[in-house]
């Protein structure tokens, strides 16, 4: 075949640079990102737990430990439905952190879910508490004096309604942000 041309052996080196510059690229963002391996966070796991306890003792300060623990399950329950529904509809990362005096908000990373299932997610927070608030209150009412019980009802019931408020932080007004357009008179009114 006989020597390269000159021609020939500057194409054959700028294709050895330009792979070279491409598995430098695709080295540097695997860097930047690297890719998650399956299963818990462990990092995240600590600072859910960080939080919850934060949460826990800000309630003692507010309102004693029995309701503090009361308080403390509702909001447990609540977001324990909305990571089930989201980890069913296929969202990846799924976690729940607690904010100390406000409550709790799940996280997690979605990967094309339809609007029906994002309101499926947010509705599966406050629909099971008010079921449960529900079931209690009839409890109460075949028996009596289980005012533990009534502290939990109340509690369901009062943290669940609030939620479906159309305010924005809350499930409710994310709700009507995804069935409304940005510029409707229906959600400004709100």
């Amino acid at each position: 075949l006989g020597p390269p041309t000159p021609i020939a052996y500057s194409t054959y080196q700028r294709d050895i640079q330009l792979r070279i510059a491409a598995d430098f690229i695709a080295a540097s963002r695997i860097a930047r990102h690297p890719i998650q391996p399956p299963g818990p966070n462990p990092a995240l796991w600590l600072m859910m737990l960080i939080t919850l306890a934060a949460f826990f003792c800000a309630a003692v300060f507010l309102w004693g430990h029995v309701f503090a623990t009361i308080v403390l399950g509702v909001v447990a329950f609540h977001e324990a439905g909305h990571a089930l529904a989201m980890r069913l509809v296929g969202y990846r990362d799924v976690n729940i952190f607690f904010v100390p005096f406000v409550g709790a908000l799940t996280v997690g990373r979605d990967t094309g879910a339809s609007v029906r299932q994002r309101i499926l997610v947010m509705l599966a927070g406050p629909v099971p508490g008010l079921w449960l608030s529900v079931l209690a209150l009839a409890l109460l009412h075949q028996v009596e004096g289980w005012r533990f019980l009534q502290s939990i009802a109340i509690t369901l019931l009062a943290v669940n309604a609030l939620n479906l408020l159309p305010l924005t932080p809350l499930d409710g007004g994310r709700a009507v942000e995804l069935l409304t357009a940005p510029e409707s008179t229906l959600r400004i009114a709100i």
